[in-house]
């Protein structure tokens, strides 16, 4: 059973990124200080957004391999919009650390013309990729697939994170 669940649960990490999110105003947790660029070797871009990149990569202390969002400060400081998004999403993702279906956020640091968000690389795609390539899921993936989407999007509201 757990080799059914995997796929779809780590479909729905990546499809919780694609997401925007009101969050309450609370303090968020640091990173330690020695997370920087130097400690990761990166591999290969997983996907682009409009202010940055998520490019795939491998913690060279743990060696396990990570998923990082790469922001251009210069995105963020000409448009508002996307200054208030990627910091929403930051303040998100470390609300909802620790829950089963949406992605966390290991750590966040930054360099003079980037911000970095290292998460957690979950393998399998988005759902829109895989609807894209298979053009339909069968009804038990639907149904598992719509469970956890309401399990995760619970979880969510109660740690006051709002998906519009």
């Amino acid at each position: 059973m757990d080799f059914v669940l995997r796929p779809v649960t780590c479909l729905f990490g990546y499809l919780m990124s694609f997401f925007f999110f009101f969050v309450e105003d609370r303090s968020l947790s640091s990173t330690p200080p020695d997370v920087s660029l130097d400690r990761f070797v990166f591999h290969q871009e997983l996907g682009r957004g409009s202010y940055g990149k998520v490019m795939l990569a491998q913690d060279s202390i743990s060696r396990d391999l990570v998923a990082i969002k790469i922001i251009k400060k210069k995105v963020l400081l000409q448009d508002e919009v996307d200054r208030e998004g990627a910091m929403a999403e930051r303040q998100a993702l470390v609300l909802a650390s620790g829950g089963v279906y949406v992605t966390s956020l290991y750590a966040t640091f930054q360099s003079p013309e980037h911000l970095f968000f290292v998460m957690p690389y979950i393998s399998g795609g988005t759902l829109h990729q895989r609807m894209a390539k298979t053009q339909y899921l069968e009804a038990h993936s639907i149904l598992l697939c719509a469970a956890e989407i309401v399990c995760g999007l619970k979880f969510l509201h109660q740690r006051g994170i709002v998906h519009r």
